[in-house]
């Protein structure tokens, strides 16, 4: 075995197979379940860590505490272990004044995703910022997305009956009183013509 600018080298006898150890590339992604929203509702911050090392670019990284079988599954006819974890990932909003807001961290699945629930941002465009911090397997990597909260809107007020309608209406009632008028008149007309 022989190590030299981070790397260590060694053979595998039963393989004639000669690898090298070392840091693997990563990439980081992150999103938001919908990229505006209103004030004081949550919002979902979701992406995925992947390895991308030339051996095994697009997997999964793993911790520290799995990377034994997670190696032997991807390199040698081993079973895929069902107890992986896997690395955490820093979330943090950064409003349009600057101010930053930890969001706290992330723990990755086996299968490179992680997820964070946040409730009720305040209204402002923010930046949201993913970021593994790197270890002794993988370098660092970060990814960053857009939210918008805006105003809230407005909660409705009691709601107030409408105004009943009059019995009847303005038109109904001069058409009425024109009809009485008439019928007075004619009664009039025929007492004074009885008179006579």
């Amino acid at each position: 075995m022989a190590g030299a600018y981070g790397m260590v080298v060694t053979t595998d006898a039963y393989t004639s197979t000669i690898y090298a150890f070392g840091k693997g590339k990563t990439e980081t992604t992150v999103k938001v379940s919908s990229s505006v929203i209103a004030e004081g509702a949550s919002v979902l911050i979701e992406g995925t860590i992947l390895d991308m090392s030339p051996a095994q670019p697009g997997t999964p990284c793993v911790s520290k505490e799995s990377m034994s079988a997670w190696m032997a599954y991807l390199h040698t006819p081993r079973q895929m272990p069902m107890d992986v974890t896997g690395v955490p990932v820093q979330l943090t909003a950064i409003s349009s004044n600057g101010a930053v807001t930890e969001l706290g961290y992330a723990t990755s699945d086996m299968n490179g995703n992680f997820k964070l629930l946040w409730n009720e941002p305040t209204e402002d465009l923010y930046t949201i910022s993913a970021s593994f911090n790197g270890d002794q397997s993988y370098w660092p990597s970060w990814a960053s997305t857009g939210l918008a909260v805006t105003e809230a809107p407005a909660t409705g007020g009691p709601i107030e009956p409408e105004p009943e309608a009059p019995l009847i209406s303005t038109e109904v009632a001069i058409i009425a009183a024109v009809a009485v008028v008439a019928v007075i008149g004619v009664v009039a007309y025929w007492a004074l013509r009885k008179r006579k």
